[in-house]
């Protein structure tokens, strides 16, 4: 036992002894515990579960406490290993232990005895080879998986090994196989003359000389298929000494891939030639010998320098220029220019040449293109000639649409002036006192004057359309509102024939866009009014969807259907709708007017908003016309108002079928879904309880509401009880609230006709839903039917009026005073000028074309020489064609208003333009 202590030293041995059931633990051993624990003693005593928590991995930890059960069991020896940290080096060390289980005296106790060594070594040991191995694996794995056939020699030239895929490209069984047949998978001799066996064996002396040697090798197959490929051998170091690894890759395909370019190359329609830096010429296509008239690519290359005359057009020696150019290309990439050759034959011609600089091999060449111009020249020179007979038929043309558009311009203004006169004077009759019969007679002049601007602005508008100077805006709209002024356009006419009206909107159809609103509006007027004019019985109906696809997520296409039962049309007439200046009856007894430029405008209109327009008819059954427009979506919320009356229930009730029709129609437009119409010929008491529906809001338009609305109101009450409507009274403007009769404290709300869609939307929305939202969309920004009111902070402010046509300055003069609008006036812009430098005027109305000075230099002179920069100056001209309103605004005015003179639009203006601290 004296040389157990050298033995547990010289084995890194350490022996324990656990005792149980103390759970004591000792290690002994000095040179064990101080490698394994760093502990310099020769016994160390633990307490097992400190030992296993603090001195163990915590990795292994949970696995030594399930092993102790198989430790004490005693069921024969155990082993096992785990790491233990050790304090001196600061690191986790291996310790294997194995042991046997000794019972004690006592049988209820026992103690384990064993032996334990550091075994860390020998893990490190395990890990490096097994991780050896692996990447030995992984590296034959690569090689074997390598595209190219890979062979190895020692520095004696023995072949070695080989990978896989050499296996595979010559066709044999195994490894062993290839490499005993090797001398053999070459011919005799390769395509250069040399012996193969010679020709390999030097190759693998120099690349043992140089480290690497790239060349062409033929292989033979045991089948005696030729393989052409190319060889790199490298060498690389090996332990003491080199090997040779050699790559061979099959050229079978880039061969074949070489003759299929050669023969695009030779079908090229181009001439094509390769030359180096110093312009040698290695290589040309047949196209080449065929345009300078050769029999062989040799001769070609041969004579190529004799095939340009000795100097060009420019006069430059040939060989000089060439030269410099080859050189810009290998510079540059690329040089394209014009070159004069000659053929065998001694014919010059014409050329363009392109050089290009292509990598080839190790370095680069010029490839240079060259196609004949011949006739190419010649068909410039003739495209030359139609191009300047063109051009005199385009000054031509330009000089006859100029004459055009100025005879347009002239005729415009000098009918516009004298229109300006009739309507302006007719509508300041109206506010006079007349007879019945005086009245009708303006009436009719001012409807007749308004036909005759309408034509006007038809032939305007096509004007416009032929020169392309068409212009579209995009803004906000609501599209009910552009349906409200349709209404109003026609209700009148619709009242007169006794026609009826019905608009039928898709739900998911968006009210708020952004478009030109104006074109819509003149596109469904022009339609619904040749439905009305050509409708003697029954009526029209508009119908609006949205499409599925209108090409873009903040888009929508919708289409407009508007459906008579009218005379209808033939086939043949349909065929010529859309053409201008045709008309559908274009006898000389027809019976209804117009220019026949209403639907040509239209179908422009229409394809400008991104759609179609198209007609079907059937003779005596009616017409319809459907159109597409594209929109954008304004991203605006509904109002809560419009947005919820889809859901009212409505009940009309009255005793006059064309207004209630009225009422129904304006109630479609705003997308209420459930109406009911009851009529009676005398009045309320025709009305029974049982026969009224469900209704959440109860519309009672009576000619004479003081006679039947208290009686009404009864019905109601006695048919409804507690679940009592909300009651709109609907009265004639020549009542008010106070002469209604009767007890009304149930009418929610009272309405005069004709009633307004704004003040419908607004009426309902107070009644229903607190208040509707501040912006209404039924509300017209600017009206053109004369109701401008003039702001009362404005009234009084001076205005000079610049016109030089008598009738006008007295009409505009008339307009203004009945406003209170102080005005002076200046007969053109010379005395406009003059006035302007003595007095102060608000706002200043100037006509365009005036004798000694127009318009448009007199707004110069005040803007530039004068200073007057923040007077507002508005345009008030008969110009109205396509760039007039531009071009005043070019020259410094603030707005541009066209005669004949809208009330509405005239006081609009003022209102926009005059500030109340220039009075």
């Amino acid at each position: 036992m004296t040389y157990l202590p050298r033995i547990q030293d010289a084995g890194c041995l350490g022996l324990f002894e656990l005792c149980l059931p103390e759970y004591i633990l000792n290690f002994y051993g000095n040179t064990f515990n101080k490698n394994l624990f760093g502990i310099d003693r020769d016994s160390i005593r633990f307490e097992w579960m400190d030992y296993v928590r603090n001195h163990c991995h915590p990795d292994d930890q949970q696995r030594m406490l399930s092993e102790r059960f198989e430790l004490f069991s005693g069921n024969g020896g155990y082993t096992s290993r785990y790491r233990v940290w050790n304090r001196l080096e600061e690191k986790w060390k291996w310790q294997e232990i194995f042991g046997f289980v000794h019972p004690r005296n006592n049988s209820e106790s026992i103690i384990i005895y064993g032996g334990a060594r550091d075994v860390s070594d020998q893990i490190k040991l395990t890990e490096s080879y097994e991780q050896i191995q692996e990447a030995e694996k992984r590296i034959q794995i690569m090689l074997d998986a390598t595209p190219l056939a890979c062979t190895f020699w020692d520095e004696n030239l023995n072949i070695i090994d080989c990978n896989q895929e050499s296996v595979r490209l010559y066709q044999l069984s195994s490894k062993q196989e290839y490499l005993a047949k090797f001398d053999s998978l070459f011919p005799e001799y390769q395509p250069n003359g040399r012996a193969s066996a010679e020709y390999h064996t030097t190759q693998l002396r120099r690349a043992l000389e140089t480290g690497r040697e790239v060349f062409e090798w033929l292989h033979v197959l045991p089948s005696g298929v030729q393989i052409p490929a190319e060889i790199t051998l490298v060498r690389v170091e090996w332990l003491n000494s080199y090997r040779i690894v050699g790559y061979a890759r099959d050229l079978r395909e880039i061969k074949a891939a070489d003759e299929r370019n050669q023969i695009m190359l030779d079908a090229t329609p181009l001439a094509c030639i390769f030359l180096d830096k110093d312009c040698n010429y290695i290589d040309c296509n047949m196209e080449a010998v065929r345009l300078f008239g050769m029999k062989t690519k040799k001769e070609y290359l041969a004579s190529f320098g004799r095939l340009s005359p000795e100097f060009q057009e420019d006069g430059q020696l040939s060989v000089t220029t060439i030269s410099q150019q080859v050189l810009k290309a290998f510079n540059t990439g690329r040089e394209v220019f014009e070159w004069t050759h000659r053929k065998a034959d001694g014919m010059l011609f014409p050329a363009e040449v392109i050089l290009v600089r292509v990598k080839y091999r190790e370095g680069y060449v010029i490839a240079g293109y060259m196609r004949d111009l011949t006739e190419q020249k010649a068909h410039l020179a003739e495209i030359r000639k139609t191009h300047e007979e063109l051009l005199l038929a385009r000054d031509i043309a330009e000089e006859s649409a100029r004459t055009k558009s100025e005879f347009l311009a002239n005729m415009s203004h000098e009918i516009r002036t004298p229109m300006n006169a009739i309507l302006g004077m007719t509508n300041l009759v109206m506010h006079t006192e007349l007879t019945e019969k005086q009245r009708f007679y303006i009436e009719k002049t001012q409807l007749s004057a308004k036909s005759l601007l309408r034509i006007i602005n038809d032939i305007l508008d096509f004007s416009k359309i032929e020169a392309g100077k068409l212009e579209f805006e995009y803004v906000e709209f609501s599209l009910q509102r552009v349906l409200s002024d349709l209404l109003d356009m026609f209700i009148d006419k619709l009242i007169e024939k006794g026609l009826f009206f019905s608009v039928q909107i898709e739900p998911d159809a968006p009210d708020a866009l952004i478009g030109d609103s104006l074109r819509l509006n003149q596109v469904l007027l022009n339609l619904l009014g040749n439905s009305i004019k050509f409708t003697e019985n029954g009526g029209a109906v508009l119908a609006i969807e949205q499409l599925a696809d209108a090409g873009h997520e903040e888009e929508v296409m919708l289409r407009f259907t508007i459906t008579d039962t009218g005379i209808g049309l033939t086939s043949e007439q349909i065929s010529g709708l859309f053409v201008p200046f045709r008309q559908a009856d274009s006898s000389t007894t027809r019976r209804f007017g117009g220019t026949g430029l209403g639907l040509a405008i239209s179908r422009s209109l229409v394809e400008q908003m991104g759609g179609r327009i198209w007609c079907e008819s059937t003779p005596g059954k009616g017409t319809s016309f459907s159109f597409t427009a594209r929109f954008r979506t304004s991203g605006q919320e509904v109002p809560r108002c419009y947005s919820r009356l889809a859901l009212l229930r409505v009940l009309l009730i009255g005793d006059n079928t064309t207004s209630l029709r009225f009422f129904r129609l304006q109630l479609e437009i705003l997308r209420c879904r459930h109406i009911e119409v009851i009529t009676f010929d005398e009045g309320p008491d025709k009305l029974r309880a049982g026969d009224m529906p469900e209704a959440d809001l109860v519309f009672l338009d009576w000619q004479q509401p003081d006679i039947h609305c208290s009686g009404a109101l009864e019905m109601l009450s006695l048919r409804y009880g507690s679940a009592m409507p909300r009651v709109i009274l609907a009265i004639s403007k020549q009542f008010s609230r106070d002469q209604l009769s009767g007890d009304i404290s149930g009418v929610s709300g009272i309405v005069q006709k004709p009633v307004t869609l704004s003040t419908l939307h607004d009426t309902i929305g107070n009644i229903f839903y607190d208040g509707v939202p501040s912006k209404n969309p039924y509300t017209p920004v600017v009206s053109t039917d004369n109701k401008v009111a003039v702001r009362e902070d404005i009234r009084g402010s001076r205005i000079l009026l610049v016109e030089d046509n008598k009738i006008n300055q007295l009409l505009a003069e008339e307009l203004l005073v009945m406003e209170n609008f102080t005005v002076d006036i200046a007969s053109n812009g010379l005395e406009a000028i003059e006035l302007l430098k003595i007095e102060s005027y608000a706002l200043v109305l100037m006509d365009i074309q005036m004798p000694e000075m127009d318009g448009l230099t007199a707004t110069g002179i005040i803007r530039n020489e004068m200073g007057l920069t923040e007077l507002p100056v508005i345009a008030m001209t008969a110009h109205a064609m396509s760039g007039d309103r531009e071009q005043s605004l070019e020259a410094g005015m603030n707005d541009h208003i066209t005669k004949p003179i809208d009330e509405g639009l005239l006081y609009a203006a003022l209102n926009r333009w005059i500030r109340p601290e220039q009075e």
